[in-house]
C-alpha cells in the first residue's frame, strides 16, 4: 500500500529565509480499486499548487492546475457518496479539468461531474489537522498545497 503526504499552508519566508510547515497529513492510495489513477499520480509526484475551494461541491477543495494523470475519461472506483477523508480524482476531458479534490466534511457529487469521479485516497493520519486547515480556505482564499511520495 503506497503512502503519500498532503502538507497544506507552508511559505517560504524572508529574514531570515525559512520554511514554516503547514498542516501534513498522510493518505493511502486505493491502487487496488484505481490502479490506473493511482500510477498516473504516483507518477507525477511531487505535486506543488494551491488549493481552491470547491463550495459547489460541498465541503471540499481541489487543485488550482490541472494534472491528467489518467488518459481521457478513464474512470476508476467511482463512488456517489463522498466521505470525509476521500480523495478524489475528476477526469473531465471535455473542460479541460483534471483536478485532484480533497473531502472534509459534507460533499456531494456535481451533477456535471457524476460518473467523472474517482476516489483514489483516503487519509488516514491527521484528518483532524488537515480538517481545520481546510474551513479556513473558504474564507481566508488559496494555501499553497504539496503531495509528495511518502517513503
Amino acid at each position: 500500500m503506497r503512502k503519500i503526504e498532503i502538507e497544506i499552508g507552508g511559505q517560504w519566508v524572508e529574514n531570515p529565509v525559512s520554511y514554516l510547515p503547514g498542516v501534513i497529513s498522510t493518505a493511502t492510495l486505493l491502487d487496488d480499486l484505481a490502479p490506473q489513477i493511482c500510477e498516473g499520480l504516483w507518477n507525477a509526484l511531487p505535486i506543488e499548487t494551491r488549493t481552491i475551494h470547491a463550495f459547489h461541491s460541498g465541503q471540499t477543495w481541489r487543485t488550482e492546475k490541472n494534472f491528467q494523470i489518467a488518459p481521457d475519461g478513464v474512470v476508476e472506483n467511482f463512488q456517489e457518496t463522498l466521505e470525509p477523508g476521500d480523495i478524489v480524482f475528476l477526469n473531465f476531458p471535455e473542460g479541460p479539468l483534471f483536478k485532484i479534490f480533497f473531502v472534509y466534511g459534507i460533499a456531494r457529487v456535481p451533477t456535471e461531474a457524476n460518473g467523472l469521479m474517482s476516489v483514489i485516497g483516503k487519509i488516514d493520519e491527521n484528518f483532524d489537522g488537515l480538517d481545520k486547515m481546510s474551513r479556513r480556505i473558504l474564507y481566508e482564499g488559496p494555501k499553497n498545497v504539496t503531495i509528495r511520495r511518502k517513503e
